[in-house]
């Protein structure tokens, strides 16, 4: 074997080792553009979310749905898996259930929207017996879509985990509430 031989052999492995690095870089770049792409698309879509809360100052449990994302969701609808009576009355306009969020698609959810929806006070939430007409859990879905894609979405609704909780207390209410029942007690006492 002579020595142009050698280095012919030579010059072919190592042209192969470099197609080789160029194969794995070029994947490696591929991945990496796919996973910016998605991880735009992620930062860049509708994000529902649906939670309870106490609003401030009352008795009573809320829910929030609101768009946190940045665009809005397209043909969304909502559907709730229990029947659900506000205020624990079963009268027709307190039918959360029934409300046309739940029945009805709607064209857009912008970024930022939110609605609000009462449930019912926390007496009437966890009483000792729980109230069949205001479960304390059940499960919020979501249809929509973003950029052609069909999203689906599940909110598990656990509202037991406010019992015993308290709500953070505004000293300027408390003193209010005070300087009003003072007042109350020196009017009834002239």
């Amino acid at each position: 074997m002579e020595f142009s031989d050698i280095t012919n052999i030579f010059l072919v492995l190592i042209t192969a080792f470099y197609a080789y690095l160029t194969y794995k870089m070029t994947k490696t770049a591929q991945e990496t553009l796919e996973e910016m792409r998605e991880q735009r698309w992620e930062a860049m879509m509708p994000q529902i979310l649906i939670e309870p809360y106490v609003r401030k100052n009352t008795p009573i449990l809320y829910l929030k749905i609101s768009n946190i994302g940045k665009n809005s969701a397209k043909k969304i609808s909502f559907s709730i898996d229990k029947e659900f009576w506000q205020f624990g009355e079963r009268k027709e306009h307190f039918a959360l259930h029934n409300k046309d969020l739940f029945k009805k698609q709607f064209g857009t959810f912008h970024p930022n929207q939110e609605l609000h929806f009462a449930l019912a006070q926390g007496f009437i939430l966890f009483a000792k017996e729980e109230n069949p007409l205001c479960p304390l859990q059940f499960t919020i879905s979501v249809k929509y879509e973003y950029l052609g894609k069909q999203l689906y979405e599940e909110f598990y609704i656990d509202l037991k985990i406010y019992v015993g909780s308290e709500q953070e207390r505004e000293p300027l209410v408390d003193e209010i509430k005070v300087f009003h029942k003072n007042l109350v007690s020196a009017i009834k006492h002239k």
